[in-house]
């Protein structure tokens, strides 16, 4: 089996359990990185999942996937993750803390280079990378109404504009999953 197609499968996997996640932390169930209760455990794996997803499309993912920017994208993402994952549950004096911090900047850093390499690259990528973005620039102005009309506007569209984003990664993470598939066809 391709390293691809599991990666892809991860993603959108992990996609899945980060909707769950959402309906438990809207139920008013606990949600955090390695924490207790089922919406802890749900992210946690979700998170785990995303990181080894990303990493195995990084390493050995096909077409579209396969230009060295969105690889790097998704590596970063992957190592990102991984780091932050490791180390949750530090305490805030130790130093692993910048080690917590510096994880989620480098996988932010990833998806970022990640979205600009799949928009740069015509077909299903740059129409996985355009509802990325949309999601993002939807979140943004949640954020920025939130300071003028108030949470109860906002929150709807910021929901709204998380779901664009999720709906993003999982087109990448679909993208990972069909990697190849239309060279076949077309050879």
């Amino acid at each position: 089996m391709r390293t691809g197609f599991i990666g892809g499968l991860l993603i959108i996997g992990a996609c899945l359990l980060i909707v769950v996640t959402a309906v438990i932390g809207a139920s008013g169930g606990q949600v955090s990185v390695q924490g207790a209760g089922p919406g802890s455990l749900t992210l946690t794996v979700a998170l785990a999942m995303l990181a080894v997803g990303a990493l195995l499309i990084g390493v050995g993912g096909a077409r579209p996937l396969n230009g060295r920017f969105a690889r790097l994208g998704l590596v970063l993402s992957g190592l990102g993750l991984t780091a932050t994952l490791s180390t949750a549950n530090v305490s805030v004096s130790s130093m692993l803390v910048f080690v917590f911090l510096i994880g989620g900047l480098v996988a932010w850093i990833g998806v970022i280079i990640t979205g600009l390499a799949v928009l740069a690259t015509p077909g299903r990528p740059r129409r996985a990378g355009l509802i990325f973005v949309a999601g993002l620039l939807i979140a943004v102005a949640a954020g920025a109404l939130n300071n003028v009309v108030g949470a109860a506007i906002a929150g709807p569209i910021a929901l709204v504009g998380g779901s664009v984003v999720l709906l993003g990664i999982g087109a990448i993470g679909l993208l990972g999953v069909r990697g190849g598939q239309a060279d076949a066809v077309a050879s």
